[in-house]
C-alpha cells in the first residue's frame, strides 16, 4: 500500500506496511485530477482510496466520507469567505467526479444517508469503529479528552454543559475536563467563561492546537476521549 502525501509529512505517522510516496505540492485540483491518478497509473493500483469525500474523476476511486463536513456548508461565523468559495467549488468537483468512481463509503448511517442522496454510485457502509482488532483502549488517565477545533461545529459548548450537569449530580471528583485544539483565542476565552459561569471552571482546562504527535499522546493517555461534534463521525 502506498501513501501520497505532502513533503512535509512524517512517515512514521503511517501505519506498518503503508509506504509514504513523497509530492511536490500543487494546487488540489492539479493534485486530485491529475496526479493521483498518474501515481496509481505508475503503481499499477487497483483502488485510488480517497479519503474527505474528495476523489480523483477515475474509476478505481473509493470515496471515503468519515464526516458530514462535505455535505453541510457552515455558517459565517465558522468560515471565511474564500474558504467558503473554496467549499463550493469542491461540492462542485465531487459532484463531477463522483459518478465516475467505483464506491462511496460513509462510515455512519447519518452520513449514508446524505451519501445515497448525493451520490449515483453503489455505496456501502463500514461504521467506524472504536476497537479494532489489537488496537484497545489503553488510557487510564484523570482526564476526559475533548476534541476541539476551530469552529462551533465542534460542539465544545455541549461538553461543558454535560460536564456541569455531571457534576451536579454525582459531585466533585478528581477527573478533569481538558478540551483541547481550540482556536482561535477568543473561542478558548469564551468557553473559560462558560466553564467559570457553569461552576466548574476549576475542573475545566481550555487549550490551543497541538502538535499531532502530542495530541495522539493526549488522546491515547486520558481516561476518555470524546468528540462533540455536529459534523465529523
Amino acid at each position: 500500500m502506498l501513501a501520497a502525501v505532502r513533503g512535509d509529512f512524517h512517515a512514521d505517522w503511517l501505519p506498518a506496511g503503508v509506504n509514504a510516496l513523497r509530492l511536490r505540492d500543487s494546487g488540489w485540483i492539479h493534485h486530485v485530477s491529475t496526479v493521483l491518478p498518474a501515481l496509481a497509473d505508475g503503481a499499477r493500483a487497483d483502488v485510488i482510496f480517497s479519503p474527505n469525500g474528495f476523489p480523483p474523476r477515475d474509476r478505481r476511486a473509493v470515496i471515503y466520507f468519515q464526516d458530514l463536513y462535505h455535505f453541510k456548508l457552515l455558517s459565517s461565523t465558522e468560515l471565511s469567505l474564500r474558504a467558503r468559495v473554496d467549499n463550493i467549488v469542491r461540492a462542485f468537483w465531487r459532484s463531477l467526479a463522483a459518478p465516475a468512481c467505483m464506491l462511496a463509503v460513509p462510515v455512519s448511517s447519518d452520513i449514508e444517508r446524505e451519501v445515497v442522496r448525493r451520490v449515483e454510485i453503489p455505496v456501502r457502509l463500514i461504521p467506524n469503529g472504536v476497537d479494532v482488532g489489537a488496537e484497545r483502549w489503553s488510557g487510564n488517565g484523570d482526564t476526559v479528552l475533548v476534541l476541539g477545533g476551530g469552529g462551533e461545529r465542534k460542539g465544545e459548548v455541549t461538553a461543558i454543559h454535560a460536564w456541569a450537569a455531571m457534576r451536579r449530580k454525582h459531585g466533585p471528583t478528581s477527573v478533569r475536563l481538558e478540551i483541547a485544539g481550540v482556536s482561535p483565542p477568543e473561542r478558548r476565552i469564551s468557553l473559560e467563561s462558560l466553564a467559570d459561569a457553569s461552576g466548574v471552571g476549576r475542573s475545566v482546562t481550555v487549550t490551543g492546537p497541538i502538535p499531532r504527535e502530542n495530541y495522539l499522546e493526549r488522546i491515547t493517555g486520558a481516561l476518555v476521549a470524546v468528540s462533540c461534534s455536529t459534523l465529523e463521525a
